[in-house]
């Protein structure tokens, strides 16, 4: 492991005292206290009616393969009452597919002033997320290229809250900068 001196440790303190001071005088100049815990306002309180449980289902659409039936269930709950948090978990009836869970964390960034998530999966992948919210639709979109074995991939998740009791989830990618192609479309149902 390795060693970090006092020294390191002071510079790196300093280094955040000065990033999370210059990201707090908007707020210091308002009067607002810098510690201040955000609270939930509109662009949080959209997302209310994916909080709960969920069942999971349909046709995932990978690319070079058939098409492969699935079921699942997706569990969100509130974090820090501002972040939503949502756990994923699909079965697929293929040998040569395997099982897929993850974390897709999600909400609205007090700070930079838009909606940001990440998404986190048992393959191994990690996806920062930025997206926009419109017409009932949460669009998050992949921050960064994605590797994957066919080349650079990018992810866009929207989350339609047109009808809060029966919202659908929509998995769309796009590989080495082709047009959209929609690996997962499922409507949640309690």
């Amino acid at each position: 492991m390795p060693q970090v001196s006092v020294r390191h440790s002071a510079i790196a303190f300093t280094v955040a005292l000065a990033v999370w001071g210059s990201s707090s005088l908007p707020a210091m100049a308002q009067g607002a206290s810098p510690l201040a815990l955000a609270k939930p306002g509109v662009q949080t309180k959209v997302l209310a009616p994916l909080v709960g449980k969920w069942k999971r289902g349909g046709t995932k659409t990978p690319p070079m393969r058939d098409p492969l039936p699935f079921t699942g269930t997706q569990k969100c709950e509130w974090v820090a009452t501002i972040w939503l948090s949502c756990d994923i978990a699909d079965k697929h009836n293929a040998k040569d597919f395997p099982d897929v869970s993850g974390r897709l964390i999600v909400g609205w960034d007090f700070l930079h002033e838009g909606y940001r998530g990440f998404f986190v999966s048992a393959i191994g992948a990690s996806v920062p997320l930025t997206g926009t919210y419109a017409d009932d639709k949460l669009v998050l979109e992949s921050a960064v290229p994605l590797k994957s074995p066919l080349g650079q991939m990018a992810m866009k998740l929207t989350l339609d809250l047109t009808d809060p009791r029966a919202p659908t989830f929509k998995d769309e990618r796009s590989i080495n900068r082709t047009p959209w192609f929609t690996l997962e479309e499922t409507k949640l149902k309690r």
